[in-house]
Formats: structure tokens, sequence, C-alpha cells
């Protein structure tokens, strides 16, 4: 019973692990002014995907980014 338990938790500690794999933070981005979430998100992808493709030259298009969100106080 003991091998099953260590084998799930080793199992989920894989699965974070792979989910978190492509995850980037991104330091000092303007906020958004827009006043609704789906706006804000979508000036959000449209700030990634600009940086991405005109300065970093990285061929990025909306169906690779899964999603994007803002962490701290507003």
């Amino acid at each position: 019973m003991k091998t099953i338990l260590v084998t799930k938790e080793q199992a989920d500690k894989q699965r974070d692990k792979e989910n978190r794999r492509n995850n980037m933070i991104l330091y000092n981005v303007p906020e958004s002014e827009m006043s609704r979430v789906e706006e804000k998100s979508k000036a959000d992808l449209d700030f990634c995907l600009e940086m991405f493709n005109s300065c970093l030259k990285a061929g990025v298009t909306n169906e690779d980014i899964v999603k994007v969100f803002t962490l701290g106080k507003k």
C-alpha cells in the first residue's frame, strides 16, 4: 500500500512539473486601463504577442499562448 502512495505522489509531482514547464513571468508590464476583465486579458495577450514577435522575433501566435493572467494587486 505504501508503494502505491509513493508512486502516486511521484506521478503528481511530475504532472505538476509538466504543467509548469512553459510558464513565464513578466515584470514591469504596464497594466491595461480597460475596465472589463475580458478586455484586460485581451490587452495583456496583445502585449505578450507584440513583445514576443517584435522584440524577440519568436514567431508566437495566439494558439501558442494558453493562458495570460496578472499577479499581484491592481
